[in-house]
Order: C-alpha cells, then sequence, then structure tokens
C-alpha cells in the first residue's frame, strides 16, 4: 500500500492530497477545490440546474393536467334530422362524450309517423381513452411527490438516478398511450361519420338513407389538442432526463467536494488515517503544521461544502 502524497506550499499549508495507486481511493478535499465549490459562478449554475428542472416539472405538471380536463370534461352533441314526410322533421340528440363506449349511446328515438325506432352506434374506445387518461393521473401525482423533496433530495445522487429512471419509463410510456390515443381517435371520428352512421341506421334512414340527414357534428378539436399535448409531455420529459443525466454524469464543484468530504468521513471512521504516511517535499516545520491540520480535521465535520460557503 502507497501513501499518499501531500504537497505543501511555503506558508505550510497543505494544498493537495493523491489518493495511493493501491485502489484505496482515499481523497480528501483541499482548500483550492473548497474556494472553487464557494465561488459564486458555480454556486450560480448549480441553483440555475435545479431551478429548470424544477419549472419543467411544473409545466409538466399544468400540461398533464389540460391534457386529463380535455378528455375527462369532453361532451359534445351528434345530431340528426330526419325528413318525415307531411310531418315536422324529427332531430335525434345522442352526447358524446367520456369514456367514448359508443356502443352504449344507442337509445329509442321517436320517429316519423310517431313511431319508436332504435338508433344504433358501434365500437368502444374507453381502452384507448383510459390509458390515456391514467398516464396523466399517474404523471401529476409522481412529479408532484418529487417536487416535494426536490430541493432536499436535489443533490444525492441516488434521488437524480431514479428520478431520471421513474421520468424515463414515463415519457415511454406517454409516445405509447399518445400513439394508442391518437390512433383510437382516427378511428373514433371514423365511427361517427355520417354515411356509416346512415349504413348503421338504414333502418331508419330509409331510401339510401336520403331521409336523414347531419345536423351537428361532434368537434373534436379538444380531443386532437389532448393528442398534441401527449407528445408534448413526453418531449419535456426527455429534456427533464437529459438534464438529469448531465448532472449526474458531469457534477459540479461542489457535487465533487461534497464526495470527497464524503470520502473523508468515511476512511475517518475506519481508522485509515493511522496508515497513511506522509511523504512532505518540505521542512519539518511545514510538515508538523500539516500534521496539525489533519489532527484538527477530526474534529470538524465536513459533511457539505456548501454549509461552509
Amino acid at each position: 500500500m502507497e501513501a499518499a502524497r501531500f504537497t505543501m506550499d511555503p506558508s505550510g499549508k497543505l494544498n493537495s492530497i493523491s489518493p495511493s495507486k493501491g485502489g484505496m481511493g482515499y481523497i480528501i478535499a483541499t482548500e483550492n477545490q473548497q474556494k472553487d465549490a464557494c465561488n459564486p459562478k458555480t454556486q450560480k449554475m448549480e441553483k440555475a440546474r435545479m431551478h429548470i428542472i424544477f419549472i419543467l416539472k411544473l409545466i409538466k405538471i399544468f400540461l398533464c393536467t389540460v391534457a386529463l380536463a380535455l378528455v375527462l370534461k369532453f361532451s359534445d352533441d351528434y345530431k340528426i334530422k330526419i325528413k318525415c314526410p307531411d310531418e315536422e322533421d324529427v332531430e335525434v340528440h345522442t352526447q358524446v362524450e367520456f369514456p367514448f363506449r359508443l356502443h352504449e349511446l344507442s337509445h329509442e328515438t321517436t320517429a316519423c309517423n310517431s313511431t319508436v325506432e332504435q338508433i344504433y352506434f358501434e365500437n368502444n374506445f374507453s381502452v384507448e381513452s383510459g390509458v390515456f387518461v391514467a398516464m396523466a393521473v399517474v404523471t401529476i401525482v409522481y412529479v408532484s411527490f418529487t417536487l416535494l423533496v426536490h430541493w432536499k433530495k436535489h443533490g444525492k445522487p441516488v434521488y437524480l438516478i431514479l428520478d431520471a429512471l421513474y421520468h424515463g419509463v414515463l415519457t415511454a410510456l406517454w409516445l405509447n398511450s399518445s400513439f394508442v390515443w391518437a390512433v383510437g381517435l382516427e378511428h373514433f371520428m371514423g365511427e361517427l361519420e355520417f354515411d356509416n352512421i346512415k349504413h348503421i341506421n338504414r333502418h331508419i334512414c330509409q331510401g339510401d338513407g336520403e331521409l336523414c340527414t347531419l345536423h351537428k357534428n361532434v368537434d373534436f378539436l379538444l380531443l386532437d389538442i389532448s393528442v398534441l399535448l401527449g407528445f408534448i409531455i413526453a418531449l419535456v420529459g426527455v429534456v427533464i432526463v437529459v438534464i438529469i443525466c448531465t448532472q449526474v454524469c458531469s457534477p459540479s464543484e461542489v457535487d465533487n467536494s461534497k464526495w470527497t468530504h464524503d470520502q473523508q468521513d468515511l476512511y475517518k471512521n475506519k481508522n485509515i488515517l493511522g496508515d497513511v504516511k506522509l511523504i512532505v517535499e518540505s521542512d519539518a516545520s511545514s510538515t508538523s503544521s500539516a500534521k496539525q491540520s489533519i489532527e484538527g480535521s477530526d474534529n470538524t465535520s465536513t459533511s457539505s461544502v456548501q454549509e461552509s460557503c
């Protein structure tokens, strides 16, 4: 086991300590590292990164809430007008709303000559819309939870890795659910095309459907916007993951100093300092001051560089 090496300046202060090549991995934060960590520019960059992630999470919650409201609160009338000879035209109203089970919208209606007929609708799109809504709820709950612990846990690598992992999974699920909902919505719009409705209800719209006309179609604009928001939410998730991965892979000087302080405390607890041999490159007086600085550091807690700043 090779000894750690100390380099001292003429004033006798300890400037750097290199770990042994034998795999000890023991690093003590130097005074110069602490100055870099306390640099206002470094702290400003760290805070800016935290604020960006915090704002992106707020945007993500907002977009999820809007997308959820657009789907859950969607409601519109589908109106068909039946032409009756020698009688007033009859309007058939059908309320279309979440969860978009069209087959459940079939109902009895008054037709010509005061007869009661059954008007039919086909297909069910509750699964496609339900998956989209479930993703919005899960995302809102998770991101809201991360916001509660954002400022306390943001600097911890374990939290950052887990946060990036969960956001990555949510992003993949958002892409999938948005695609499924987009395809389902396209089929949903196709099922409500008037030619299709006339064909299904040809017992009412007799004469090749000439007795029926479309009085009001469903406005799908809000549902189209919900699909667009789904893909935007996935994009925001990608940006969050990239920023977090950048912070984990390229930590700031503050993070490096925190890590070295943690290593120092770890090896102090294992009494490894007693086995470290000092190789001094100055006179005996500087060696004495170096030893005193190390012994004094045993009684000082250095768990956080930001506190010393």
